[in-house]
């Protein structure tokens, strides 16, 4: 088989079922959520991304509600997958004065974007430079949940590694 380019359109019709006419060319349908994109893709930036990502053994996580909670005090967990157009989330339920320590690596060319949250969503640190590593900490000021969230600043898949220390300081 050989693949033929598609031609100039003029109405939606023209065009495959997930895409639009715009300006003569098919084009990814705007969204403005993920229900407004075809099975299996999702919503990002007004764009229908993703469909073929592989989801992790976390998945479902992509909201902040559905959050992996992570318990252990050192992990090290390598080939996760953020798909396209969706954050990975994680919760730590931390004890007061206990100290979290966050390395997210990420593929070279994947531009990562980590911060942690309270559980309103208000922002409690986030590191979002151009590195293949990025780190975060934070201390617990009392009995707490604290959810991480995993982005990317690009509408692409990303593969990455997630390693975590816990520790109560002064012990």
């Amino acid at each position: 088989p050989q693949c033929i380019a598609e031609g100039s359109c003029s109405v939606d019709a023209e065009c495959r079922e997930d895409e639009i006419c715009r300006q003569g060319e098919c084009v990814q349908s705007p969204c403005a959520s993920d229900e407004d994109c075809p099975l299996g893709l999702s919503c990002a930036r007004s764009q229908c991304v993703g469909g073929d990502c592989v989801e992790d053994n976390f998945s479902p996580n992509h909201t902040s509600a559905s959050a992996s909670v992570l318990e252990d005090a050192t992990l090290d967990i390598a080939n996760l997958n953020r798909c396209a157009g969706r954050p990975d989330w994680y919760a730590f339920d931390l004890s007061d004065g206990e100290l979290l320590e966050v390395e997210v690596r990420a593929s070279v060319a994947d531009e990562l974007v980590i911060s942690l949250h309270e559980p309103s969503l208000d922002v409690l640190r986030v590191n979002e430079r151009a590195s293949s590593l990025l780190t975060l900490d934070y201390q617990a000021k009392s009995d707490e949940r604290v959810l991480l969230r995993v982005d990317s600043s690009m509408l692409e898949d990303a593969t990455y590694s997630l390693a975590v220390s816990r520790s109560l300081v002064g012990a």
